[in-house]
């Protein structure tokens, strides 16, 4: 969740402050079948950075260079990763900013009206999932991506499970041990007389 932006707006000769609402975006985590070198880009329907000095993309589409620009990214790496089956995916599926992180594709959006649904999380998989099918993962020299993440201060999960005992049958009644003994807050015998 991203905190307020003060907006001066010009209102009736005078300039006034006015507060944007809170925005929260939805982060998407897809893990990748192979390692890729590091890529970002942004849309300018959904820029996160100051992007003044960040370059556009140089793929000859000329309508998606003018709409996008590269984060931190290596352009000859960008040239490679931005075949026409990725820019075409990325286009009609509308992904604005994603990032390639080593075995990861992390995907960011901004969610108005109350966030993000049950469908819109399935719909944007199905776009993430097309747009995998689509990245050149030999760009990573062929390792395939670690089994098993390791991260410090997380435990580590445990390759079995203890045998769970099945739970005992329902007995109509009263639950085991009751009335309680005597000595557990209950004097002993039967009530006093009214």
């Amino acid at each position: 969740m991203r905190g307020q932006m003060v907006i001066n707006k010009q209102l009736y000769g005078m300039t006034v402050n006015q507060h944007d609402k809170m925005v929260t975006d939805s982060v998407w985590v897809v893990r990748l079948p192979a390692l890729l070198p590091f890529f970002q880009i942004t849309s300018r329907d959904q820029v996160y950075f100051d992007l003044d000095d960040s370059p556009h993309p140089a793929t000859g589409d000329r309508e998606f260079d003018k709409r996008h620009q590269l984060v931190d990214t290596d352009p000859a790496v960008a040239a490679q990763v931005l075949t026409p089956g990725v820019i075409t995916t990325v286009r009609e599926a509308r992904l604005g900013t994603w990032t390639l992180l080593g075995d990861e594709l992390v995907y960011a959006e901004n969610c108005y009206l109350g966030g993000t649904g049950p469908n819109k999380v399935l719909e944007t998989l199905g776009k993430l999932a097309m747009l995998v099918s689509q990245l050149p993962l030999h760009l990573g020299g062929g390792q395939p991506a670690p089994q098993a993440h390791s991260q410090p201060g997380y435990p580590q999960p445990h390759p079995s499970y203890p045998p769970q005992q099945p739970p005992a049958p329902y007995q109509p009644g009263y639950p085991t041990g009751y009335p309680p003994h005597p000595g557990h807050g209950y004097p002993a015998g039967p009530p006093p007389p009214r």
